[in-house]
């Protein structure tokens, strides 16, 4: 402990006899020497070591098969445009996320796996075959069958049944599809990946086409369904009809019940009309009341019956000039003389004549009065009769209303099935459909995924020439960000760099493992990728180069350079 000390070496105490101190240029002399010795002792195992990374990674690399990926892309509209209604053709659909939600989880369901898989013939191609067991494998199976075996009463299975089969084969479709919605859209992708860029095309194509003829098979069973039903219903509604009919008709007829319009019913016409002639009877009977009520006053010369009597008023103006004559003769003559007893005679005969004609107009108004006033009566017992009629007819009406609006409400109820299950018989077979394949699946001609920190594989290092061609062909490359900020060493910081200067690497990614030993850390490689392509590529390098893989699109990236 002595030695590791850390002072000055002029300060130090006298060294003690057999003991001496050392340098601490020659300690760090001896501790390179150790090193290196265990280096040369121990210099074959580090080379074996060397070279079995070395050739583990170049297998890798060069076994490594590339991934393609064909895209269809779908249009999904909300509903099916019904053809015989022309209002719903034109009609806009509102986006609905519950509904696509469902579309997508449909798209992905085992049922429409098993559609494509099937015609496809999937289970005898090399993409979904079973990779041959390594010896270690099989030892491992023989010896967990035959532990299975003595713990088990029953025979083991020699082999998975047709169903686990089909399970296994659909859950590894299942792991190479993916669905891709396009926001702010009714456009989704369908990606399928495979080794194999035919058979990704024929997939994807092939979902598309079962996908649609999923959804229509769907519809016409809905279709059909729904018309039997209606069907069904129509027979019970229409019995109901009928029976609503019968009853109506016998109610009616019952109860003298033509009609309850207003226009058309007799009850309440008559009580109409009954009205109508007894509002103008009491007109009538109250003009003749009050001429009456002028006779008792004997005010006659004042009826207007009287003052348009012709015949009246001529005896009146004979009366007048009788006496006119009488007067002037009275002058002269004395009562006994023979004109003026004439005249006394022609007067009194004329006011007996007037008072006669007179007593006939009062008589004739006392009776117009008593007849109208007994007509009214008539009329007035009439009406009430009437009025008890139309009420009692009222109180029917009600069961009579409920009748009738029982047999219409089924009659509408009747013409609204049957004009459904036509409408239902057309669609059955006409259906549009609300898919469509806007883009069909291209032959992918080059690899999909990215390669990834190529500036820390030993193979590419060594042939750089052959990764430069897999780059032309059109795969991508990301670079770890602890590779450009020097956390992996000098010399992979350099090759990154070299990579990154080549347009050989397009993308930056933190290759995160941990919070601590690697975190997701990307802000200082974006720097130190700056000082080499510029701040602005840099940036799109950690932002727009990775969005546009996640949307489905090829990021526009500069040509690689010669390394």
């Amino acid at each position: 402990m002595i030695k590791h000390l850390p002072f000055d070496e002029p300060n130090r105490l006298p060294s003690p006899p057999g003991f001496y101190y050392e340098s601490s240029q020659e300690e760090k002399e001896v501790n390179l020497r150790d090193y290196w010795r265990v280096i040369q002792k121990r210099r074959w195992t580090i080379i074996a070591f060397f070279f079995i990374v070395l050739i583990t990674t170049a297998v890798a690399t060069f076994t490594m098969k590339p991934i393609y990926r064909a895209t269809v892309t779908l249009q999904i509209n909300k509903e099916n445009p019904q053809i015989v209604d022309f209002k719903e053709i034109f009609a806009v659909n509102t986006m609905d996320l519950d509904y696509y939600q469902t579309q997508y989880k449909i798209l992905e369901s085992r049922s429409l796996a098993k559609r494509v898989i099937q015609p496809l013939k999937l289970s005898e191609h090399p993409e979904f075959l079973k990779k041959p067991e390594t010896p270690f494998q099989r030892w491992k199976a023989d010896l967990l069958q035959s532990v299975t075996a003595l713990f088990s009463s029953s025979p083991s299975n020699t082999g998975p049944s047709e169903a686990e089969k089909d399970t296994i084969l659909i859950n590894r479709f299942l792991k190479k599809l993916k669905v891709e919605p396009i926001r702010n859209s009714r456009l989704v992708k369908i990606h399928f990946d495979s080794n194999f860029p035919e058979l990704s095309e024929r997939v994807a194509d092939e979902l598309a086409a079962a996908y649609l003829q999923q959804t229509l098979e769907a519809r016409f069973n809905a279709t059909e369904q729904a018309r039997d039903w209606l069907t069904k219903q129509l027979e019970d509604l229409k019995a109901k009809v009928e029976r609503a009919e019968e009853d109506l008709q016998a109610f009616g007829s019952k109860h003298d019940i033509i009609s309850l319009e207003e226009k058309e019913n007799v009850t309440i016409q008559r009580l109409n009309e009954l009205n109508e002639v007894l509002t103008k009877a009491e007109t009538e009977r109250m003009g003749k009341e009050a001429l009456y009520k002028q006779t008792k006053d004997r005010h006659f010369d004042s009826l207007p019956s009287i003052l348009e009597n012709k015949l009246i008023m001529d005896l009146k103006q004979a009366f007048i000039q009788l006496e006119a004559q009488y007067m002037k003769l009275s002058e002269t003559f004395k009562p006994d003389y023979p004109e003026m007893v004439r005249l006394k005679t022609q007067i009194e005969t004329i006011q007996k004549r007037l008072n006669n004609e007179t007593e006939k107009i009062i008589a004739s108004i006392k009776n117009d009065y008593e007849s109208s006033l007994r007509r009214e009566g008539l009329l007035r017992q009439s009406f009430e009769q009437q009025k008890v009629r139309v009420m009692t007819m009222k109180e029917k009406a009600i069961q009579h209303n409920i009748l009738k609006r029982e047999a219409d409400t089924n009659k509408e109820l009747y013409k609204g099935l049957l004009q459904r299950m036509k409408e239902a018989g057309v669609s059955a077979g006409i259906m549009a459909s609300n898919i469509q394949v806007v883009d069909k699946a291209g032959l992918p001609t080059k690899p999909h995924k990215p390669i990834s920190h190529p500036e820390r594989n030993l193979e590419i290092g060594r042939r750089p020439g052959r990764y430069d061609e897999i780059i032309k062909m059109g795969c991508f490359g990301q670079v770890t960000a602890m590779s450009l900020t020097g956390e992996f060493g000098p010399k992979v910081r350099q090759w990154a760099e070299k990579l990154l200067k080549s347009w050989l690497v397009h993308f930056i990614a933190s290759d995160a493992h941990s919070p601590n030993g690697r975190p997701p850390i990307l802000s200082a490689a974006v720097k130190a990728a700056a000082k080499i392509v510029g701040k602005k590529e840099a940036e799109k390098m950690v932002t727009e180069y990775p969005k546009a893989i996640l949307e489905g699109r090829r990021p526009n990236i500069p040509d690689p350079l010669p390394i």
